[in-house]
Order: structure tokens, then C-alpha cells, then sequence
């Protein structure tokens, strides 16, 4: 869990980047860049599953079935806040410019 934590929280690399060379500091920024990049992948998938559950839940009668897929939809409307936020954290951690 703790490597999952590190992977997915990028500022403890931000502290290092200013013992850094100049061409270390480019190649973190490269791998920050990458792994924005994959983020805001996953971000547009989560995306496509939520807008698919509200227009699901448009259709459905309301009752506990259209209140379940409604809350779904919401959880999947956070991972997509917290992806791309994170994904965002990514680009500006690589624009940080240090020492």
C-alpha cells in the first residue's frame, strides 16, 4: 500500500529536485510528464463510465435501482476528480523549477 501511495503522490519526488542535476531534473520531468499522460487516460475512461451511468440512470424508473446507479455514477464522477487531479499535480510538478 505505502508503494502505491508513493507512486501515486508525486510531491515527495519535489523535494529531491533541487540536488538534482540538470539533465536528472529532465528526465524526472519526462517521467512526471508520462505518468500525467496515463492519468488523464484513465480519467477519460472513468469519464465515459459515468456519463454512461447517468444517461442510464435518465432512463431507468425511479426507485432503489435508478438511487444505486445515481450513487455509481457519483463514485465514478470522484475518481475522475481525483485522477485528473492527480494527473494535474503530475504536469506541474514537472514545471516546478527548483535551485
Amino acid at each position: 500500500m505505502n508503494r502505491l501511495l508513493n507512486y501515486l503522490e508525486p510531491f515527495h519526488h519535489l523535494q529531491t529536485v533541487s540536488d538534482l542535476g540538470f539533465w536528472q531534473r529532465h528526465q524526472r520531468d519526462l517521467m512526471l510528464r508520462a505518468m500525467a499522460g496515463q492519468f488523464v487516460r484513465y480519467a477519460f475512461r472513468w469519464a465515459v463510465i459515468a456519463a454512461a451511468l447517468f444517461m442510464l440512470d435518465a432512463f431507468v424508473v425511479p426507485g432503489v435501482i435508478a438511487i444505486l446507479i445515481a450513487v455509481l455514477s457519483s463514485f465514478a464522477l470522484s475518481f475522475v476528480l481525483i485522477i485528473g487531479t492527480t494527473a494535474a499535480a503530475f504536469v506541474i510538478g514537472s514545471k516546478l523549477r527548483t535551485g
